[in-house]
């Protein structure tokens, strides 16, 4: 819990800092699980003549939109809800073959081994009479589920999850250089990012250069743009949730990789004994110790980071797993500012950057079955961050400090009441906060959504020992009318802070309805409220303990087309309407006068992984508007980018390669212009001291449009016992200049333009054994 505008200023230095690195020569808050408790499910793919492992089979579940594809073992995992399921086997050069059904149970696990053959085979058809049932995820609006093959396998992101999620409908990012994310017209701080039911503030590394997130853990992602249920709190944009895998059931695994970002390696085995395993992981970026090596900046510490993750399960007994995870990160750098082309945006003319941040997190995990239909999850997590940053120059600048967190979630599932399904549960959280704060207001105040011009000089400096605590409690039901094709959901959330005495009521509703075999109508209303995030906003000075929640209510209406069992069209519509925002007022303390309002239209087609081709495309159209006090302008903040589209598309030819791409276009963000300058003279000895720039209307205008495309090839060569994968990457192939920034000299006589990534191919390996 610390100034997230200090983080978005410091992630516009890394970008530049990166951006010279890749010019360089080389030589609060509420999670929940899921409805029900997930069933594993595993098995390895073989061909039936030789009894060689098959990589790269497509495992579908059928009538859902699941699967996954086994790996170069044959092997594949699932995580399933209980029900009743058959899988199809696919793959270029072999029959087809379809196995089940099988009754996956709370919690338990299921193995399914199958044997592909060249020849043709014909199997009895499986025939299912009635409506299509519904799946969890198709129950909810918003709602979007990745594979970890969909999030690593999508070009252009370095396989991090934020960056891929940058490519679905609703959602934008600042720029090539940032893993934040703007959804539906909300900020970075709006959104909720979870880790295995672990609450993360500050998921990035170097002020959002790349995730925290480790691409060859992840299990599977859960993405709400939107409309979640009473379940969900702190939260007025999206939730974020990353699910990463548990170990083998059998035996020991390694991988090794190499990508142009980082060096990474996982173990993974079973436990002493008959049940349990484990799996390890160890990833760090390389460039500083190459540049070590070659001699470059001798004096500085090149920017890096590094992550260690451990994951232990153990089933005590088919009624209790536990689960513990740790993960330890970091990131740290010092190198030298300067002000080339003396600019008037400049933190100092000269001087030392230094940066140092880590964060370590240790969770125990507690999934009790009770009974065949009810079962209770609990999650004890401790948290630690401290943070140094530091700026040596014309003005000696610091903001450091440490925060502590203990984090305690609880939810119960209830199945066996008809047709109802009843949840409820608590979260509570407990922060003690230490700040030593002397910076640059203007870095502190640094504003994207509203002006990137106006420079404030002066310094600010504050120590906040504080301790918070946050409580939310929800109950809700999912109805199930006329079973399977209409079903409500509503529930209810309460919350609190320690720092305000509001108490909110959170409403929320959701209506299901199958209008056709393959068509499913959605809505859902609900209110949403959130409060801050950050102690410099609650805290005098600049801060006020009267401040009161933020509040978003959204309507969103949509329209889901299953044309297939692996492809969904959907069309959605929303309204998001925005009060009690967070703004600085006139005296220079934060209040609740800001008012804003969403509206969407979003297209998403997609087409899970199966066969030659998959991927999706979407496209959206939004318009954000935002007011921040009585009687000032209405003005489009900078998430404001009116179309977006994308285009993500993966073929396998075989088993051994595959070509990815990613197309992304949208319009130009507003930015507030700056029209001319006026000089600032010294009163006694008339010289001119500075330049004061004279701007237009708050993002008024706007940067040109923006558009990349991404290329990456990937080959498989195997070995007896282990195997090596290469690919070639190349972002942005036909190198579009897309404007990050406007920047200007002292006297604002000129404009200096910033780009974003040029045409930049990489090389990567891995090796898994």
């Amino acid at each position: 819990m610390f100034s997230t505008r200090t983080h978005t200023w410091f992630g516009l230095i890394f970008s530049l800092v990166f951006f010279v690195m890749l010019e360089l020569p080389m030589g609060g808050f509420s999670t929940c699980c899921q409805a029900q408790p997930d069933g594993f499910v595993e098995g390895t793919v073989s061909d039936q003549v030789t009894g060689k492992p098959l990589a790269g089979v497509n495992v579908i579940v059928v009538n859902t939109s699941r699967g996954t594809a086994t790996d170069e073992q044959g092997h594949f995992q699932l995580l399933l809800p209980p029900d009743l399921y058959r899988f199809r086997f696919e793959m270029m050069g072999y029959q087809d073959l379809v196995l089940g059904p099988f009754q996956l149970e709370f919690g338990a696990q299921l193995r399914v081994d199958a044997q592909l053959i060249e020849e043709a085979i014909v199997f009895d058809e499986v025939v299912v009479v009635g409506m299509r049932k519904s799946s969890q995820e198709e129950r909810q609006v918003s709602y979007h589920f990745m594979e970890s093959q969909q999030v690593g396998g999508v070009t252009g992101t370095a396989e991090d999850v934020l960056r891929t999620v940058q490519t679905l409908p609703g959602v934008v990012s600042p720029a090539d250089f940032l893993g934040r994310i703007y959804v539906r017209g909300g900020r970075a701080i709006d959104n909720v990012v979870i880790l295995d039911r672990v609450f993360i503030y500050e998921p990035y590394h170097l002020g959002g250069l790349v995730s925290i997130f480790n691409p060859e853990l992840i299990d599977y992602v859960e993405f709400h743009a939107g409309g979640y249920p009473a379940k969900y709190g702190m939260a007025m944009s999206a939730i974020l949730r990353v699910h990463n895998r548990t170990g083998p059931q059998r035996r020991f695994r390694g991988e090794v990789s190499l990508s142009c970002i980082s060096a990474n390696a996982v173990l993974e085995g079973k436990l002493p004994g008959q049940r349990g395993n484990w799996i390890f992981s160890a990833r760090r970026s390389y460039h500083d110790k190459l540049m070590q090596a070659l001699g470059t900046f001798e004096n500085y510490v090149f920017p890096h980071f590094h992550d260690l993750q451990l994951k232990v399960t153990y089933p005590l007994n088919e009624n209790h797993v536990f689960t513990l995870g740790a993960l330890h990160s970091g990131d740290a750098l010092k190198i030298e500012l300067k002000n080339p082309d003396d600019r008037a945006d400049a933190v100092a003319d000269s001087g030392d950057l230094v940066w140092d941040n880590k964060l370590t997190i240790a969770s125990l995990d507690w999934n009790w079955i009770i009974s065949p239909t009810s079962f209770s999850h609990t999650t004890i997590a401790y948290s630690e961050q401290p943070f140094h940053s530091e700026i040596m120059g014309v003005q000696h600048q610091w903001f450091g400090g440490k925060t502590r967190n203990v984090d305690l979630n609880a939810d119960l599932s209830v199945f066996s009441l008809g047709d109802h399904e009843l949840e409820t549960g608590f979260y509570l959280r407990g922060s003690d906060v230490d700040l030593d704060i002397n910076f640059n207001r203007e870095c502190l105040l640094h504003s994207t959504e509203n002006s990137n011009v106006a420079i404030d000089t002066a310094m600010f400096q504050t120590m906040v020992k504080k301790k918070y605590g946050y409580a939310g409690f929800y109950l809700q039901d999912r109805w199930h009318v006329v079973p399977p094709v209409l079903s409500v959901g509503y529930g209810l959330r309460c919350e609190s802070m320690s720092t305000s005495s509001a108490m909110p009521l959170s409403p929320r509703f959701n209506l299901t309805q199958w209008v056709s075999e393959n068509t499913l109508l959605k809505f859902s209303w609900g209110h949403y409220y959130q409060f801050s995030k950050d102690p410099l906003q609650m805290e005098p000075p600049l801060g006020s303990s009267s401040l009161k929640p933020q509040r978003a209510i959204h309507y969103i209406l949509g329209l889901e087309h299953l044309p297939a069992s692996n492809t969904k069209v959907r069309l959605e519509g929303y309204i998001k309407d925005l009060s009690k925002l967070f703004v600085l007022g006139p005296e220079l303390r934060f209040t609740n006068y800001g008012r804003g309002q969403v509206r969407g239209l979003e297209l998403f087609l997609e087409r899970r992984p199966e066969g030659l081709l998959d991927g999706w495309a979407s496209y959206s159209y939004s318009v954000v508007k935002q007011k921040d006090h009585l009687g000032t302008q209405e003005y489009y903040p900078l998430q404001d980018q009116r179309h977006t589209a994308s285009l993500v598309l993966n073929c396998r030819p075989s088993p051994r390669w595959r070509v990815s791409i990613k197309w992304m276009v949208h319009s130009g963000k507003p930015y507030t212009p700056v029209l001319g300058s006026e000089a600032v003279v010294d009163s006694v000895s008339g010289e001119i001291v500075s330049y004061r720039p004279i701007e237009g209307s708050i993002n008024s205008e706007r940067f040109p449009g923006y558009q990349r495309l991404d290329l990456r090839c990937d080959w498989i060569f195997p070995f007896d016992d282990w195997n090596l994968e290469a690919y070639l990457e190349i972002l942005n192939v036909y190198n579009y200049k897309n404007v990050y920034d406007y920047s200007y000299t002292k006297d604002y006589s000129r404009r200096i333009t910033t780009y974003q990534f040029p045409l930049l191919p990489s090389i990567g390996f891995k090796m898994s054994f």
